[in-house]
């Protein structure tokens, strides 16, 4: 009796996992076949008091010694692979790094998972590339995937995704709670980066400009 309501149990589990794997398969085949799926998530803001007080220096010091520095082009596509995102870049100047060569079109795969349970996008507090414009990315590694065609590679894990545009952008800063830092994706869709004060804007830019001395367009 013991065994046969086990098995009951056992069954009963299973076919809850299935509808509930088919439900969150369905709904992230609908959401990202829309032309803008992030735009049907919230994204969190940076402010200086989240993580080390001193992250700003980390990053100065630290992302010169990623394994791959270089400047790409975004090719405008992304590509929701379940749970992540990566975007198709082409390499125009290479800084740092023997793998990569002038030319050679890859995936760059940034930020966190996203989580379609309470639609809210991990982007490392930046945003994803503009099309057609220019990038300074660091890399870490090359991931390896069932498609040997294509060409993976991810960036450092900061909690900043260090993928710098050329350009400058104007920025919506938004105020958010301590208890929920989250905003509609859609309210932030224009800045570079997703940030809760000017302060933390102005530490961000600073960064920015810093490393884009070190590495410049020709």
């Amino acid at each position: 009796m013991y065994n046969k309501l086990c098995s009951i149990l056992v069954v009963v589990a299973l076919f809850i996992t299935i509808i509930i794997g088919i439900i969150y398969r369905q709904s992230y085949t609908n959401i990202t076949a829309q032309p803008n799926p992030l735009e049907n998530f919230s994204v969190a803001l940076w402010d200086v008091n989240i993580g080390p007080p001193n992250l700003m220096d980390i990053l100065r010091d630290e992302l010169p010694e990623s394994q791959f520095i270089i400047r790409a082009k975004s090719l405008g596509q992304i590509d929701y692979v379940y749970k992540a995102k990566k975007q198709l870049v082409e390499v125009l100047e290479v800084y740092k790094g023997d793998e990569l060569e002038v030319g050679d079109v890859i995936w760059v795969v940034a930020g966190g998972p996203l989580f379609f349970e309470v639609m809210t996008a991990n982007m490392g507090f930046v945003n994803v590339m503009e099309p057609n414009q220019e990038y300074l990315i660091f890399l870490e590694e090359k991931i390896e995937t069932m498609n040997k065609n294509e060409v993976v590679y991810g960036v450092p894990g900061f909690i900043i995704s260090p993928i710098f545009s050329y350009n400058d952008y104007d920025h919506e800063i938004l105020s958010v709670s301590e208890d929920n830092r989250y905003v509609p994706y859609k309210e932030v869709k224009d800045n570079e980066f997703f940030v809760s004060s000017e302060e933390a804007l102005q530490a961000l830019m600073n960064l920015k400009h810093d490393l884009l001395q070190l590495y410049p367009r020709n």
